[in-house]
């Protein structure tokens, strides 16, 4: 397949991409690095990776407490 640029950042570097599928779902998360930021983000599909959702940010949410 054709490739697909699933970040679509000029400013930040797109590294350590990890890719899961499970029927139908395709999930992608990748860190978005520069100088002053080191997000993990997601995108998902629900068509076999024809389409993906908007991006996902993963460290927004603020801390996670047990």
């Amino acid at each position: 397949s054709d490739k697909i640029n699933l970040s679509n950042n000029t400013t930040t570097e797109s590294i350590d991409a990890m890719i899961e599928a499970s029927g139908n779902n395709v999930f992608v998360t990748w860190w978005e690095r520069n100088e002053t930021a080191n997000d993990p983000v997601m995108r998902i599909s629900n068509d076999n990776g024809l389409t993906f959702r908007p991006i996902l940010s993963l460290a927004n949410n603020g801390t996670i407490e047990g």
